[in-house]
């Protein structure tokens, strides 16, 4: 048995040189957590850029679809002989000009302080006539300096400076939704 147990110890400690340990060392295992932190890092700072451009990509559509609903009102009162009323548009609210209004407008509101409405929202104040939209997220993208807090958008006319008579009165030609510098 001593003979026995002697050849056993010898080799076992001939093969433990042989056995090769399975799994991380503690080393690798910090390396690959920190590669996944770092990639895990540029992967929200890249989804916190498309979700903003998103958002900025829905303004700029909603814009624009106003934009076309204004030139579709302006166009029906040329072709009706009307544009003497165009004066009318300049105070009206620019969302009725669509099918239906986004998801985030909050409605028509008399002077409200901005600070209590939601940003990421749009509403049409009623004292000054403008179109405002709080944009949320101001990170990767330029706004205008004037507009720190809000976007302000008017109605705003086109008009000539002298009618064919010679008159000094200006006659509106078109209308045009524009961002208000404040």
């Amino acid at each position: 048995m001593i003979g026995g147990q002697d050849e056993n110890s010898r080799r076992v400690r001939k093969n433990s040189g042989n056995i090769r340990q399975r799994g991380f060392t503690l080393y690798e295992l910090i390396v690959v957590v920190m590669i996944i932190s770092v990639l895990a890092g540029v992967l929200l700072d890249r989804m916190r850029y498309y979700q903003e451009y998103a958002k900025k990509t829905a303004m700029d559509v909603t814009l624009r679809n106003m934009r076309n609903g204004l030139r579709l009102q302006v166009a029906d009162l040329m072709m009706r002989d009307r544009m003497g009323e165009a004066g009318k548009l300049l105070k009206q609210n620019p969302i009725t000009w669509l099918d239906r209004p986004p998801p985030n407008y909050i409605g028509e509101l008399a002077a409200p302080r901005a600070d209590s409405i939601p940003p990421g929202n749009w509403y049409f104040d009623l004292s000054t006539h403008e179109l405002v939209y709080l944009p949320d997220d101001r990170q990767f993208f330029d706004y205008p300096a004037s507009a720190r807090k809000a976007l302000h958008f008017r109605v705003m006319a086109i008009t000539s400076s002298k009618e064919k008579n010679g008159s000094a009165n200006p006659k509106v030609e078109g209308l045009s939704l524009m961002l208000i510098n404040r």
